[in-house]
């Protein structure tokens, strides 16, 4: 039953508020990018290159954080692997809802650095 509970709580995570603390919000966004990347290699070579640049400007505003790196890189893996097992459901599950919902956490990120 804990299995259950957890796919149930990965699925039901709502999208982050615009509200969201953009400087706890940019390690995530990279964390969202990476996983994207890789996910993108299996089906649009072209879209992982635009994806991978976009991780790239994240990285580099992880950079520029004051602060924790371990809490940092610990947000970002946090945030890819979820972003991971969205976007692996909706490919290879039968969650075809999950990648809109990996897509809208992305258009979370791009309106952050779109308001920079």
């Amino acid at each position: 039953m804990g299995g259950l509970r957890t796919w149930a709580l990965a699925v039901l995570l709502p999208v982050p508020a615009a509200a969201e603390d953009p400087l706890r919000l940019i390690p995530d966004c990279a964390g969202r990018y990476s996983a994207t990347v890789e996910h993108l290699w299996l089906v649009d070579g072209a879209a992982a290159d635009r994806a991978a640049l976009r991780r790239g400007q994240f990285l580099d505003l992880i950079a520029a954080l004051p602060g924790d790196d371990r809490a940092a890189l610990h947000r970002r893996v946090e945030a890819k692997a979820a972003q991971r097992a969205l976007l692996d459901r909706g490919l290879f599950g039968p969650d075809p809802g999950a990648t809109r919902r990996a897509m809208a956490l992305l258009a979370v990120c791009d309106r952050l650095l779109a308001s920079g």
